[in-house]
């Protein structure tokens, strides 16, 4: 059984949907799962389909203040670092999901696959072609506009493990889902 599970990405808004009664609601979830499945296919441009041209990217995990990445251009740039860094496969399982008529609060926790590559630009012994498990918590906010496109990710970083600890847990293929798997 894999560790990291892509499917229970959108397991808890899958859920929530099936008993949604308001439409608008409904329809911001089913966007906001499209919208995740295509991170967990690593599928850049489907990610896009469901984001406004005009959509920020606000992440407030830097040191010196939150990276900032605004429309599309910027946007897929913020998702080529990303897979850059990490396997397109990881998790990030909702425990606290709010929905109103502006926007979707998702909070839980998130594991991923380092690269080890990534690790090891950072002076941190660790075999360069495998993945290490790295875990934490964030709360992501998902505004909409009028047409029911997302306007952005604000996301917010909990704790997270430090890179050198990450180093410790390599991963075995097997532990690491696939989107593939997932559907």
């Amino acid at each position: 059984m894999p560790i990291i599970d892509p499917y229970r990405t959108w397991l808890t808004l899958a859920e929530r949907l099936k008993t949604e009664p308001n439409p608008l609601h409904r329809r911001q979830l089913e966007q906001i799962i499209k919208h995740m499945k295509g991170e967990a296919a690593g599928d850049i441009d489907e990610i896009l389909t469901t984001v406004s041209p005009t959509a920020s990217y606000v992440s407030y995990d830097a040191v010196g203040g939150p990276r900032i990445y605004q429309g599309h251009e910027e946007i897929r740039q913020f998702y080529n670092q990303m897979f850059a860094a990490v396997s397109v496969n990881l998790e990030f399982f909702v425990e606290r999901l709010v929905v109103d008529d502006y926007c979707v609060v998702t909070e839980g926790a998130n594991k991923s696959a380092m690269k080890g590559s990534v690790l090891t630009a950072m002076g941190i012994e660790a075999d360069p072609d495998a993945f290490y498990l790295t875990e934490g918590r964030t709360l992501v906010v998902w505004p909409f506009d009028r047409d029911l496109m997302i306007l952005g990710e604000y996301i917010y970083q909990g704790f997270g493990t430090a890179p050198a600890d990450a180093a410790r847990r390599k991963l075995l293929a097997e532990e690491i889902g696939t989107y593939e798997q997932a559907v």
